[in-house]
């Protein structure tokens, strides 16, 4: 009898229970590994010496811009351009008088408020210091000028070194009376000289930056 061949019974595979080959990722090469490394290096290199530009160009910019003041140059009448409040939205200007006695003087009305100011002049390239109490602000409800405490540096003008400026910040007095190290800061100030009409020179503060 011939015999009848053996059926091959093949288990099937379920296709719902089959889960799908992922493709293998080749590993990146040596050369672009290497590239990709450079290219990182390169952006923080270049990040770092822009940085560092800026940085020089103010620190030469600083270095540069003349600073001395002395104190005989401080002697007279300053605009004072003030900025307090969220965001610096609240302005007053008003003009202060240093005296070569070392007082500050502001005139309001037919009052006339007199303060002590302390001037620290310093070689360069340090910049020379002013603090001084004065009662130079009025806001939109005061009824009166608000004491406030200033503290700034003074800083020249490149192109006129005869234009001085004096920046810095302004803090709140306390009613108790201000301390070294109390009071908050809550604004800002840049004062100028206002130059005396003569012959000689016919300028005066108007648009000196």
């Amino acid at each position: 009898r011939d015999q009848k061949p053996e059926k091959s019974y093949r288990r099937r595979e379920n296709p719902y229970n089959s889960r799908p080959l992922l493709p293998r990722r080749r590993a990146p090469s040596a050369l672009k590994a290497a590239a990709s490394v450079a290219k990182k290096t390169v952006d923080i290199t270049s990040a770092a010496a822009w940085t560092t530009l800026k940085g020089s160009g103010k620190a030469a910019f600083y270095l540069a811009a003349p600073k001395h003041v002395e104190r005989r140059e401080v002697v007279g009448v300053w605009r004072l351009d003030q900025s307090v409040g969220d965001k610096l939205s609240t302005v007053c200007a008003a003009n202060v008088e240093f005296t070569p006695k070392g007082d500050v003087i502001v005139n309001y009305d037919d009052e006339t408020f007199v303060t002590p100011f302390l001037f620290r002049e310093r070689n360069w390239p340090q910049s020379c210091t002013i603090e001084f109490e004065a009662r130079a602000f009025q806001g939109p409800h005061d009824e009166r000028p608000v004491l406030m405490r200033y503290k700034g540096y003074f800083r020249r003008k490149l192109a006129d070194s005869n234009v001085i400026k004096i920046v810095g910040d302004i803090y709140a007095v306390s009613k108790t009376g201000w301390r070294r190290g109390d009071g908050k800061r809550i604004g800002s100030f840049v004062a100028r000289r206002r130059l005396i009409k003569t012959r000689k020179n016919i300028r005066d503060d108007e648009g000196l930056d």
